[in-house]
């Protein structure tokens, strides 16, 4: 799993999946078939009513398992992901922004906030900010993003003049 780049976290979390499986449809007493692993992942949603997300980290474990180390081929295609629900995020109201808003002591905690929430940043993103990287002027503020070790511009609002 480490030549495939997975992480530390996937690891164990393929590991437990995996475990679960082979216990479930027997292993190594009983074959692996597509007809056992299908029934092993249906009884995860009919039977035990784990939620489709959750589902699909335990299809891509059986998938990995199947595929990798056995050799099945057949894994790869014939174990599809449920459909998972795209949930909308919650948004405050203004009277409800305002309160958040009115809750901080200091007006540095309140400027982060600020800049989080309107401005989509995330709390590390924000807290590494300098004065350079907000152009007031043209309303943009540039955003250093770790994951990609590169930069990305974020729309300063108009609010944020309060600050």
């Amino acid at each position: 799993m480490q030549l495939h780049g997975l992480s530390v976290h996937t690891q164990e979390a393929y590991e437990r999946h995996v475990r679960r499986f082979l216990d479930d449809t027997g292993y190594p007493k009983k074959p692996v078939s597509l007809k056992r692993t299908k029934k092993y992942l249906l009884k995860l949603v009919r039977q035990e009513g784990m939620n489709p997300s959750t589902r699909n980290q335990h299809a891509a474990a059986v998938r990995f398992f199947l595929s990798k180390t056995l050799g099945k081929d057949w894994a790869k295609d014939k174990i599809p992901n449920s459909r998972t629900e795209k949930k909308l995020p919650e948004v405050l109201n203004g009277a409800e922004i305002i309160r958040l808003m009115r809750s901080f002591d200091s007006q540095r905690q309140k400027t982060v906030a600020m800049l989080c929430y309107g401005a989509g940043l995330r709390v590390s993103e924000a807290i590494c900010l300098t004065v350079k990287d907000i152009d007031s002027e043209s309303g943009v503020i540039h955003v250093y993003h770790y994951f990609t070790d590169g930069f990305a511009a974020s729309i300063l609002f108009e609010c944020f003049d309060a600050v």
